[in-house]
């Protein structure tokens, strides 16, 4: 392994070493510091990807860390280790490292070069020949940087590195550290002394190696170093000294706070320990009091966790755990019984092999051992020995309990009641289960009597003299399994088991405690419920804990979830706990909790629980594998993008959460836990801002997110102006369309126009000028006449005659100029009724219904041609006494109904080949898109209907109708019999 400089310049005048190492089973047990395997230590081995031999350490104002060594320039984030800035330093044996709060980076190689990095870009100030490796960088509180080479102090003047002082005091030699003290003196050690720099002056003082290491401890004294040392020394928030070394990471404490004159307490943790590498290169603290240590062959980390481990002897297994009335805690196992009051104390006289201890109402202890049944009362201890019963059971003792009347319950495959010097066992003969379920657990009711855990999901009450049993099973809605741990309440008793926890009230629904992040508690070997209404559960995978408030809504609301807290490995939790002995999980004065594993104990103060207040600041890395710079413009056809975030939270990574967003995506944050990178597919051009926010292991978010605008190039059949584009051809296209239908509109209304002209033509030179030839004949008939009746019928059939030509000219003239003005419809068909019946003797009525509106003139004519078409047949066929014609004018419909009293339709004469009539109604109504039907009337002859749409007929909406006429619609025809 090669060195750094730095470090093959050792000062050889420190103290020889006083303590090699520290033997922790001789240590007190609740020491005023806590020793450094009691720390919990994570290694992250170069084999996984974490640098190997840094030098330097420095943690940035984002929370970030990072490290320098031969390897280049790593950041770590708590997970990942990120190398990608190296290639920017102009050496690679990077030996100084600080992160000012501005978030620039000054990194110090071995040639002399110092190199700020800030935003991703470079900048080299070059060393001066003879200037010295870089060992070190510090910060004043104005701002000030200062380089420490080893030929001295420089500053930056804002442009370049100068030398600072010019001279110095004394002899001069090489500089091994430096630091900045609080009150901003800058201190410098060297080989034989020591300088100092006060606040605000412009040269320094001479001072010995001990004024330095008093500065540097923050109390005088504290002269002692390991004469091995190859690191600059970091203190942690006990006071306490870690120095790197090539055997390991060497802890230096001096208890109290007073002077370190004392002789230190020195600890050593090494590769055999379970540090990554044979020696420590570099020590740091970061900013939550986490220490970190870097080795040859990768990263170590140790920190505080939230228990205490109890110190106890190597062979420790399955320790049962009780508290006197003293408030010591008593952990008794195979090895022996151990008292923690403000010692440790083993009581080798009560014996080994104890599976068993309880605490006594009066405040003493009851155990069960090799030597029998135990009773110690913190000063003596009195054996009883067990009966045969009880020895001859090839199991271990479960469980005990002392009832109110002093008889001692005890816990094998069954109840054991022992009172006065006799044994009784309790079954089905006292209403308990019999040998097929095993008694698991014990606890004293909060009133009388003890509750008794089985297997299968049954738990009993009784009373204490062992009379009045009461089981409950799954009938009673227990649902746990095999039933490890109870806590009694005056209302009930908590139960927990194999799966799940339940609170259980004679004669009242069994309640079921669910947690809302969906996790269950299996293996349930510890329960207890604090006197303000915390509940605690240990199980398999940790400690749960719900708060009194939350726990409160459960109950008002027991069907309703509940937030829970957990504590796992990773908080210093002992570890898996077996079913036996029970409880795991006991109470102690002030709130503070034990809790047992099968290998240890420890302890947990819910009032004290060290919670990491820093917010951590999220960072987007980059998208689809590259960084990317804001407001950037993707590739077109870009769809898919991958965003790679991260944030700081470097005491429990695995702990941190997530949310992010993407604009015109996500309608809300979406809450993915610890995943660090998000997928977005089938992404439209346009801009986007993709946001994400962390939190630390302890729920605390960041003040703002981090984001990232950018924005999807389209293809050009994408973009705004094709869009226009295509509008603009769409436009094009229908215009040219409308051009067409108006040019053959044009064509058709010109053909048509000819058409008419024909017709009219044809009519006057045939059809009219024989009609009038005819009422000439028929004039001059009827002035011959003598006879008055025939008079009058033919000049009745004259009048008729010469009404007919003046409509058949009317016509022509209507086939040649525009539609005529708009009458009334119903003053014309009042005046064609009286005209088609007169002389009939039929009565014939106009009706009105609803405010009678205008009608176009060529609905109008075919609406009087369809009146009088059915009126004549009436006429004809119908020998009707009346006829009435119905008119109704509404919003959407004119109805117009023509009904008859005669002798009604005959069979299949509405479809009669030859009913050119009716035929011809039905066209004039579908010309108009309306509907004709005819039928019987009510009660006896005919009624005819007609219905036409509003918008088709009335005179304001008859333009619209011929906007919606097709241009290849045959022309009508005006027709008649």
């Amino acid at each position: 392994m090669r060195r750094p400089l730095k470090h093959l310049l050792a000062i050889p005048g420190l103290l020889l070493l006083l303590y090699a190492s520290t033997v922790l089973a001789d240590a007190p047990s609740a020491p005023a510091y806590r020793p450094i395997r009691q720390w919990i230590h994570r290694a992250f081995p170069a084999s996984e990807g974490a640098p190997a031999g840094v030098w330097a350490m420095t943690q940035d104002a984002d929370g970030y860390l990072w490290f320098g060594g031969p390897t280049g320039l790593f950041k770590f984030d708590g997970v990942t280790f990120d190398g990608s800035l190296s290639h920017l330093l102009p050496h690679p044996q990077i030996m100084a490292l600080l992160a000012t709060p501005d978030g620039t980076l000054w990194v110090g190689d071995r040639t002399g070069y110092i190199t700020r990095i800030a935003d991703g870009k470079a900048q080299v100030s070059p060393g001066k020949e003879g200037a010295g490796s870089v060992l070190s960088f510090a910060r004043t509180r104005d701002g000030t940087l200062w380089a420490v080479r080893t030929n001295g102090l420089y500053r930056f003047d804002g442009i370049a590195w100068q030398r600072f002082p010019s001279t110095e005091p004394g002899p001069r030699e090489y500089i091994q550290q430096g630091f900045v003290t609080p009150d901003q003196s800058v201190w410098l050690l060297r080989e034989h002394s020591a300088l100092r720099k006060p606040p605000d002056a412009s040269t320094f003082e001479l001072r010995t190696v001990a004024d330095y290491r008093a500065a540097q401890l923050g109390r005088p004294g504290g002269m002692w170093r390991p004469d091995n040392q190859l690191a600059d020394e970091s203190l942690d928030d006990e006071g306490a000294l870690w120095c790197g070394t090539n055997a390991g990471v060497v802890r230096i404490v001096w208890p109290g706070r007073g002077p370190a004159t004392d002789p230190p307490i020195v600890e050593t943790y090494g590769e055999k320990d379970g540090l990554t590498g044979i020696a420590a290169m570099a020590v740091i603290r970061d900013r939550e009091g986490t220490i970190w240590v870097a080795t040859p062959k990768g990263i170590d980390q140790f920190r505080k966790g939230r228990f205490d481990p109890v110190d106890l002897p190597p062979d420790t297994y399955k320790p049962a755990i009780a508290t006197d009335g003293l408030d010591h805690l008593w952990v008794a196992a195979e090895n022996g019984v151990f008292e923690f009051g403000a010692t440790r104390k083993a009581w080798p006289q009560a014996g080994k092999q104890v599976n068993a201890i309880a605490r006594a109402p009066d405040g003493s202890l009851l155990m069960t051992s090799d030597k029998g049944l135990l009773h110690i009362d913190g000063t003596e201890v009195t054996v009883a020995p067990l009966p045969d019963a009880i020895t001859g059971m090839p199991r271990q003792v479960r469980a005990l309990a002392q009832a109110r009347d002093g008889s001692v319950w005890i816990a094998f495959r069954q109840a054991f009641r022992w009172a006065k010097g006799t044994i009784e066992t309790l079954g089905q003969d006292e209403g308990l289960p019999g040998k097929g379920k095993n008694l698991r657990a014990i606890a004293r009711r909060a009133d009388h009597g003890l509750w008794l855990g089985y297997d299968d999901d049954t738990v009993a009450a009784i009373e204490d003299d062992g009379t009045r049993a009461a089981v409950y099973t799954q009938s009673s809605g227990i649902g746990v399994g095999q039933v490890t741990a109870l806590w009694p309440r005056r209302d009930g008793v908590w139960v927990t088991g194999d799966h799940g926890v339940q609170f259980l009230a004679p004669g009242r629904p069994t309640r079921t405690l669910l947690f809302a992040d969906g996790r269950a508690v299996r293996v349930g070997t510890g329960i207890l419920e604090q006197p303000h209404g915390d509940l605690w559960i240990n199980a398999s995978d940790g400690l749960h804990h719900v708060s009194a408030a939350d726990m409160a809504r459960w109950w008002a609301a027991p069907e309703k979830p509940v937030p829970a807290q957990h504590f796992d490995e990773r908080d210093g939790w002992p570890g898996l706990r077996d079913t036996v002995p029970a409880p795991s999980l006991i109470a102690g004065v002030g709130g503070r909790l034990w809790v047992a594993s099968d290998t240890g104990v420890a302890g947990l103060d819910p009032a004290s629980l060290i919670r990491n207040p820093r917010v951590p600041v999220a960072t987007i890395l980059g998208v689809n594998g590259e960084p990317l710079a804001p407001d950037a413009d993707l590739a077109a056809g870009t769809t898919r993008l991958e965003f790679r975030y991260t944030a700081p939270v470097l005491a429990i990574p695995e702990r941190a959460r997530f949310r992010y967003r993407l604009s015109r995506v996500d309608e809300g944050w979406r809450d993915v836990g610890n995943v660090r990178e998000a997928t977005y597919t089938n992404l439209a051009p346009g801009d986007y801002t993709f946001e994400v926010v962390a939190a630390n292991e302890d729920g605390v978010w960041s003040a703002s997110p981090a984001r990232l605008s950018f924005r999807i190039a389209p293809f050009f059949y994408q973009s705004a102006w094709f869009a226009l584009l295509c509008a603009a051809v769409a436009i094009a296209l229908l215009y040219a369309l409308y051009a067409w239908r108006l040019r053959v509109l044009g064509t058709v209304l010109l053909a048509r126009v000819m058409e008419r002209e024909r017709i009219a033509r044809e009519l006057h030179d045939t059809v009219l000028q024989g009609l009038h030839g005819v009422l000439l004949y028929v004039r001059v008939a009827a002035n011959s006449l003598k006879d008055g009746t025939v008079r009058d019928h033919l000049e009745r059939a004259l009048r008729v005659a010469e009404q007919a030509m003046a409509e058949g000219r009317q016509r022509i003239v209507d086939l040649r100029t525009a539609p005529r003005p708009s009458t009334s419809l119903v003053m014309r068909l009042r005046a064609a009724l009286d005209e088609c019946l007169a002389d009939t003797g039929i009565e014939g009525v106009v009706a009105i219904d609803g405010e009678e509106k205008p009608i176009s003139s060529e609905a109008e004519e075919d609406l009087n041609a369809i009146v009088l078409e059915l009126v004549r047949n009436v006429r004809k066929h119908a020998k009707a006494n009346s006829v009435c014609v119905n008119v109704r004018f509404g919003k959407l419909h004119l109805d117009i109904e023509v009904s008859d009293d005669g002798i009604g339709l005959v069979p299949g004469a509405t479809t009669k080949p030859l009913s050119f009539g009716l035929q011809g109604v039905r066209e004039r109504t579908a010309r108009w898109s309306g509907h004709f039907t005819i039928g019987p009337g009510e009660p006896t002859g005919t009624s005819a209907f007609v219905t036409l749409p509003a918008i088709a007929v009335y005179a304001s909406d008859a333009g619209r109708r011929r906007w919606l006429r097709l241009p290849w619609k045959p022309a009508n025809r005006r027709l008649h019999d």
